[in-house]
């Protein structure tokens, strides 16, 4: 119910499949709650049709309250010992592989963000060991990876230029329902700011705060909170738009 089932909905409606918000109905039945993954189409091919705003009702009613909520987040500063993703014993080769370091932290970091995002395009595939060298090595013979690994040679890259970096996993609100709820990143100590800085090295994005400066991931969470203005960003990927970063 969370993915095929409605994209088949959305096929048999296309088709002229009468049976196709009969098809709807029972997916919504069996926990459906995810309208927004097929950005407009399910409301372009069943908006016409009566009972449309019935289901669309009964959608939002099958998200359950999330089982915890966190009130506090910690802030780490960067003292030793760090959960860092680095690839010490390969160090070296990584640094052949990547943009030489400029002349700050920052500029640096930004290089580097922009490297990792147009290295490959986004596919589902994924690396069963954190190797940066050996998924550089794999996308070179036409594997294609996801977020994760993104995060992962984007870390290890910082990590083997002398930018301490660590991976972090973001989750929606309800993450525990659906799917594609949750987003990897990388978050990056930059010397030049004396902070943390979220960087998506899939969508080769940060995002800035009301004065500009980019935010770590407990500023971001709570510059996207009900109530807060929405945080500005900077990409470096030709593709992303206003709607894009709203998902994101």
């Amino acid at each position: 119910p969370d993915l095929w089932g409605p994209l088949c909905a959305i096929a048999a409606q296309r088709e002229g499949d009468p049976a196709a918000i009969d098809l709807l109905a029972r997916l919504v039945d069996g926990g459906y709650c995810q309208p927004q993954l097929f950005e407009g189409e399910l409301e372009a091919a069943f908006a016409a049709d009566p009972r449309w705003p019935k289901i669309m009702d009964r959608m939002t009613l099958n998200v359950p309250a999330p089982p915890i909520e966190l009130t506090e987040w910690p802030v780490l500063t960067p003292s030793a010992p760090l959960g860092l993703l680095d690839l010490p014993g390969r160090a070296a080769e990584l640094r052949a592989l990547v943009p030489a370091p400029a002349g700050g932290a920052w500029q640096t970091a930004q290089n580097a963000l922009d490297w990792v995002s147009h290295r490959w395009k986004h596919a589902n595939e994924h690396m069963e060991i954190n190797d940066a060298v050996e998924c550089l090595r794999r996308v070179d013979q036409g594997h294609r990876f996801a977020c994760i690994e993104y995060a992962l040679v984007l870390s290890q890259a910082l990590n083997a230029i002398g930018i301490p970096a660590r991976r972090l996993v973001l989750r929606q609100e309800n993450y525990q329902v659906g799917i594609g709820r949750a987003h990897v990143v990388s978050e990056a100590w930059i010397d030049d700011l004396n902070r943390w800085v979220v960087l998506d090295g899939q969508n080769g994005l940060y995002w800035t705060g009301e004065d500009g400066t980019p935010l770590g991931a407990v500023a971001l969470q709570q510059a996207v909170r009900p109530g807060a203005s929405w945080p500005a960003y900077v990409t470096f990927r030709d593709d992303f738009d206003d709607a894009s970063a709203q998902l994101w």
